[in-house]
């Protein structure tokens, strides 16, 4: 995405953050739930660390996924890295890539 300044905001700031605009995300992108994992979820992010988040939508989204992804961004002011739940799904079903989305599954805290 663009580029971002890096700020280093807590889980529970990234957390409140996202909580707080979810419902405007929802009722303008269909986005229903979103999960924080990785260094952020784990309390072990640094000053270069982006923020790892896994999105559901109750709608089929083409480029908006870009929007929110870009809002997100410029909300926490640092890079994000998004997942949707069916990518995740195909990753679990890959047999090279299933410890990958189980590590994700096991790291998972939803803002919601």
């Amino acid at each position: 995405m663009g580029k971002v300044k890096t700020s280093l905001l807590s889980r529970e700031q990234i957390i409140e953050l996202l909580r707080k605009h979810l419902p405007e995300w929802r009722s303008k992108y269909g986005l229903q739930r979103i999960a924080i994992f990785g260094s952020v979820a784990r309390g072990t992010a640094t000053q270069g660390s982006d923020v790892d988040l896994l999105v559901e939508f109750s709608r089929p989204v083409g480029l908006e996924f870009i929007d929110v992804w870009n809002e997100v961004e410029r909300l926490l002011g640092r890079k994000v890295d998004m997942i949707t739940v069916e990518t995740l799904r195909r990753g679990r079903a890959n047999p090279r890539k299933k410890h990958i989305a189980e590590s994700i599954e096991r790291e998972m805290i939803y803002v919601d």
